[in-house]
């Protein structure tokens, strides 16, 4: 196999490839566990210079990153996204401008590079739990994959995959406390098992004091929150929020309400502009034919 048109410099005894880190294509889109690359933080400065080439003149980089080939002459990055990033790091800061990253060649198609990559980004020491659970949730949905046979490629219980992908489905709110660290994973699972309409309420119960909140926090939490849903129970406006933020819209003018409402909470919205918008579901209201107790 033969990879030298992208002027990578083959190493056999070692069996990968040294190339110019521009060379290699890398798509934050193919990266479904993790955000773009737009700009360089401190963890991947702090990367590169581990990376860096060292007094005795060898590489810094361990382990070579994963590509495989899309085009002829381009191979796209599949897992090493970060040291990819610090390679070029290396060379766009002048540190090392000439840079070569190790790399080796595998042929995967789509699902098989999603994987790989949601593979690596379990292994790490900080996998954030949201992008994980959307990348399960991709594999599913996207590449048809049954939560059992991710289950098995990722070494997990089934259990552990399914609890993960629902995840997705919790308000925004409690999504970024998890993300923070202020909501731990199996915290954030037994919110996703309560009823919808109780999840925000109980967050905010149990994280009422400022501490972390735990599962058993969100038990002691679930035990004042659920009640018969015929009591009518006043939400707050951070409930109403959540609950917002958490829809999926069903329509265009589903979606102009929740995206004006939530600017009307926040205060980018007018009153003049929520009139309208109210104005607007009412009339297509009346267009199809829905009773009201309000006088249309």
């Amino acid at each position: 196999m033969h990879h030298t048109q992208v002027n990578g410099e083959s190493v056999k005894r070692n069996n990968f490839f040294l190339v110019n880190p521009h060379a290699i294509t890398m798509r934050a889109d193919r990266n479904i566990s993790r955000d773009g690359f737009d700009v360089v933080s401190d963890s991947i400065r702090q990367l590169a210079e581990s990376m860096a080439p060292r007094e005795d003149g060898g590489s810094g980089q361990i382990s070579p990153i994963i590509v495989r080939p899309i085009d002829k002459d381009q191979l796209e990055c599949v897992a090493g996204f970060r040291r990819l990033a610090a390679a070029r790091y290396l060379i766009d800061s002048g540190i090392c401008t000439d840079y070569k990253i190790k790399y080796v060649v595998m042929r995967l198609n789509d699902a098989e590079a999603a994987l790989m990559n949601l593979t690596e980004n379990m292994e790490r020491e900080d996998p954030n739990p949201i992008q994980i659970a959307n990348a399960i949730r991709c594999l599913n949905e996207d590449y048809g994959m049954s939560f059992k046979d991710i289950s098995v490629k990722l070494k997990r219980p089934a259990s552990t995959i399914s609890n993960m992908v629902n995840l997705v489905s919790l308000p925004k709110s409690i999504q970024d406390s998890v993300i923070a660290g202020t909501t731990t994973v199996s915290a954030a699972i037994e919110l996703a098992r309560m009823p919808a309409s109780e999840q925000a309420q109980a967050f905010e119960v149990a994280g009422s004091d400022g501490a972390k909140v735990t599962p058993a926090r969100v038990k002691a939490a679930k035990a004042t929150t659920s009640v018969d849903d015929t009591t009518p129970r006043p939400r707050t406006t951070k409930q109403v929020r959540a609950y917002l933020e958490g829809r999926t819209p069903v329509s265009a003018l589903d979606a102009a309400f929740t995206k004006t409402f939530l600017g009307f909470l926040d205060g980018t919205a007018s009153d003049r502009e929520m009139d309208d918008l109210w104005d607007d579901v009412l009339r297509t209201a009346k267009a199809a034919g829905v009773s009201s107790t309000v006088e249309i």
